[in-house]
């Protein structure tokens, strides 16, 4: 099983988040995964910082994911984003 970094972002004025993964790194084992996040926090705020104005930016959470739950969350807030604009 693979895990990825998932950057989820709560902008401004949002309810759902926009969900991001590192594109180029992938690890076996989750201890590996996190082991990397925290020893690249810096790293990975600043390249976040670099894409993204922190003014926008309401919250944010990095974690290790594997496909699977990256997709299922997308899938959660997309299907949320749905509904929203069917009852307005």
């Amino acid at each position: 099983m693979k895990f990825f970094i998932a950057v989820i972002i709560f902008f401004n004025g949002q309810i759902n988040p926009n969900i991001y993964t590192y594109q180029y790194a992938a690890f076996s084992k989750m201890n590996v995964c996190n082991a990397f996040i925290e020893k690249n926090a810096d790293i990975v705020e600043q390249s976040i910082e670099e894409q993204f104005s922190s003014d926008i930016i309401n919250n944010k959470m990095i974690a290790c994911m594997t496909a699977q739950e990256i997709d299922k969350l997308s899938k959660q807030t997309q299907g949320e984003k749905w509904q929203q604009q069917k009852h307005t």
